[in-house]
């Protein structure tokens, strides 16, 4: 009987993802469409796919391993039979004393032992055996059929609907409702048979998204840019770095901070570890005016730097980082935590922010003039003036306008 594990080359104990994934490394290399006008990868093509069509089925699985195995069964008993018949009896030597002794016993039964396979009553116990054996197999076959059949025709009332809804999904992409046609395409199981084409017009609808929002984009139609970036977002199985990014910056240039904040959180979820989200999401949270939801991110952020510098350089990393080779952003964040400190009336903490600030780059003037309104809020003038000074002095205008109003 026809081996179907031996059709997807895999061994009979495969798991089901093993089983799928030999079915679609065969499928797409003898698919039509990669195969045309060639009749041995077409019949290839049908051979495999009623192959994985009979394994994927637990139920249709479990009978072709019940019909494999039965026909090993027969084989193996075949050649036991074969063997025992062909093989002679075993010869018995019988001395006369003994002859002699039997026959004044009365017993004139010829020595050695019977051969089994001669007795009748053994051979009445083999029919009888090999008889309910097939009468169980012939009823289990009948029941596995009667099921076989059933699921059958639920699998093809199964495929019948996948087929219409992907009809069905083709002509809304056609007329450029793509969000209405990707929710359809969802609903279509991997194993219908339709699955293949229905993937191939999932990427085709992703690929016209993604051309469209970055027409869109690039023409500053953020709010039109926004909705399709959002939508691939949602629909888009992995998750697309570029996407997100193009994402926010549509959101923060409609404005619409609301939402430019769940699409930063998205990029947290999938990369833990960014500071830039994080920083993102904390200077929104800023102008929306929630110094303290600000700070957290802040905050996480700045945990998320000296993490970086600990690992790099050890707990004395303070003794042991080199400014020049630190990126803008761990400057930034200093700068925009100094400030957010600033707002809340931690002078202290803001200081301190404000004096690494200065560390990783010390000829930036906006940490010098930060600092410089942290000490004017505190009441230290003199030192606010020596540091808008300083900023003066590395290009800041504001630091100039500040000297002028406060410091004589």
């Amino acid at each position: 009987m026809t081996n179907y594990y031996h059709i997807l080359g895999i061994s009979q104990s495969a798991s089901q993802r093993e089983i799928k994934e030999a079915y679609r490394k065969l499928a797409l290399r003898y698919h039509p469409d990669k195969n045309p006008d060639n009749a041995y990868a077409e019949e290839r093509f049908k051979e495999i796919s009623h192959a994985y069509h009979i394994l994927r089925d637990p139920q249709r699985k479990a009978q072709h391993d019940h019909s494999l195995a039965y026909a090993a069964f027969k084989q193996e008993t075949a050649k036991a039979t074969y063997t025992t018949y062909t093989s002679p009896p075993p010869y018995a030597y019988e001395s006369p004393q003994q002859r002699a002794r039997r026959r004044s016993r009365g017993n004139w039964q010829a020595s050695g032992p019977r051969p089994a396979v001669t007795s009748k009553k053994n051979l009445v116990a083999t029919a009888w055996a090999f008889g309910i054996i097939i009468a169980l197999a012939l009823v289990v076959f009948g029941l596995t059929s009667y099921q076989s059949y059933h699921q059958e025709q639920v699998r093809a009332r199964q495929d019948e609907l996948a087929a219409g809804i992907y009809k069905e999904a083709e002509e809304l992409f056609m007329q450029r409702n793509y969000e209405q046609s990707l929710k359809l395409l969802k609903t279509i199981d991997e194993q219908h048979n339709i699955s293949y084409d229905a993937g191939h017009l999932r990427q085709n609808i992703f690929n016209t998204i993604e051309e469209e929002a970055n027409q869109n984009y690039e023409q500053r139609n953020y709010r039109q840019a926004a909705a399709g970036f959002q939508l691939l977002a949602d629909n888009k199985p992995e998750y697309d770095a570029l996407t997100f990014a193009k994402l926010v910056s549509s959101y923060e240039m409609i404005p619409d901070y609301p939402h430019a904040i769940s699409a930063y959180t998205e990029v947290i979820k999938a990369e833990p570890y960014t500071i830039e989200a994080r920083l993102g999401i904390a200077r929104l949270f800023y102008n929306l005016g929630e110094h303290k939801k600000a700070l957290e991110y802040y905050r996480e952020a700045s945990d998320i730097v000296i993490m970086e510098y600990q690992n790099l350089y050890g707990k004395a990393y303070a003794l042991a980082v080199d400014p020049r080779r630190t990126p803008e952003s761990h400057y930034q964040l200093h700068c925009r935590l100094g400030l957010t400190y600033s707002e809340l009336g931690m002078f202290r903490e803001a200081q301190s922010a404000l004096k690494w600030a200065i560390f990783l780059r010390p000829e930036a003037p906006e940490a010098h003039f930060l600092m410089g309104n942290t000490f004017r809020k505190e009441g230290r003038s003199g030192e606010a003036c020596k540091k808008w000074k300083e900023a003066k002095k590395h290009g800041s205008r504001e630091a100039a306008s500040q000297l002028k109003k406060y410091c004589k």
